[in-house]
């Protein structure tokens, strides 16, 4: 048996994702999704909250981030009141627990 081999053309799809917001192209693995509006944002259109510090902060596109700038200073209040009132709340569930010796 005789065996030949040929060259046969390849052909390979490739995800090509722009950003929504400035129609670049985003290169594979830099596509962020805004946390508000959910769409592809490239990283020239991504902004961080400053004040979230986790690991895996949410990611906004400038625009939607700049519409909440009337909402921003009221969340940190917000959270900032819950943190006081949840170490309220650590410290007398820790009392609790030195009081009865455990």
């Amino acid at each position: 048996m005789a065996r030949t081999t040929k060259e046969v053309p390849k052909t390979v799809l490739v995800e090509s994702v722009t950003c929504d917001r400035c129609t670049s192209v985003i290169p594979p693995g830099h596509r962020h999704s805004c946390h508000m509006c959910r769409k592809d944002i490239c990283k020239k259109c991504l902004t961080y909250d400053p004040n979230d510090h986790g690991d895996y902060p949410d990611a906004y596109c400038t625009k939607c981030w700049e519409l909440g700038a009337s909402y921003h200073s009221e969340r940190i209040r917000l959270e900032s009141e819950m943190d006081a009132k949840l170490d309220i709340l650590h410290v007398e569930w820790m009392a609790n627990c030195n009081k009865r010796g455990t």
